[in-house]
């Protein structure tokens, strides 16, 4: 009796067993994931990607060679007296060294070629060409002045009796007008003499400033 009760048992089980399975294939097809949007959707394309900026430290610049130190301020004009020095004569050539006076209580220092020419009359008239810078000349150097410090500028010149008057046109002139090297504010300096007034007869020569008398 037993043993046909299990027996009629089996085929309940296995008829269970393939209802189940027929029913799970009636649930419809698998989800499937979404189409990518087409390409004219707003959303098309892979969705950007952000880089954080690479980093970096501020630049820095390095400082010019000479940056921490303080350069020697320039003479100016209002910083000198200047006056005229020893001179001379030989071969027919007038020579006097300009004399640059340091007369403050601070230290400057002069570079290069002053500015030179004759003047006349009240109004300072220039007479002749300015003094041509000494060519060929390798002498420039900075001359540090300290308070009374001097330097000096050497002047050349042909005498005028060299040359014959109505070439020359010689005249009296009061002196020079004078402006350090770099400078655009002159000072008068006083030295009467006789010159050449034509342009470019008998004119002047000035060599650069330097450390003694030339």
């Amino acid at each position: 009796m037993n043993r046909l009760l299990a027996v009629a048992v089996v085929p309940v089980l296995l008829l269970g067993a393939c209802s189940s399975s027929s029913g799970s294939s009636d649930a419809g097809p698998p989800a499937s994931s979404s189409p990518a949007p087409a390409s004219g959707d707003a959303g098309a394309g892979p969705a950007p990607t952000t880089s954080s900026p690479a980093t970096s430290s501020p630049a820095t610049s390095s400082p010019s060679p000479g940056a921490s130190g303080r350069a020697m301020a320039r003479c100016h004009t209002a910083d000198l007296s200047i006056t005229p020095g020893e001179g001379g004569a030989a071969a027919g050539t007038h020579s006097v060294n300009l004399v640059f006076t340091n007369k403050t209580s601070k230290t400057c220092s002069l570079y290069g070629y002053p500015g030179v020419s004759w003047v006349t009359g009240d109004n300072g008239t220039q007479v002749n060409s300015a003094f041509a810078r000494e060519s060929g000349d390798s002498g420039k150097a900075t001359i540090t002045l300290r308070a009374g410090g001097k330097a000096y500028a050497l002047l050349l010149w042909p005498y005028y009796a060299n040359y014959d008057s109505a070439q020359c046109k010689p005249v009296e002139v009061r002196g020079y007008r004078i402006y350090p090297p770099d400078e655009t504010a002159a000072v008068f300096v006083s030295d009467p003499q006789t010159v050449c007034s034509a342009k470019g007869v008998g004119a002047g020569r000035v060599h650069p400033v330097s450390r003694a008398a030339g």
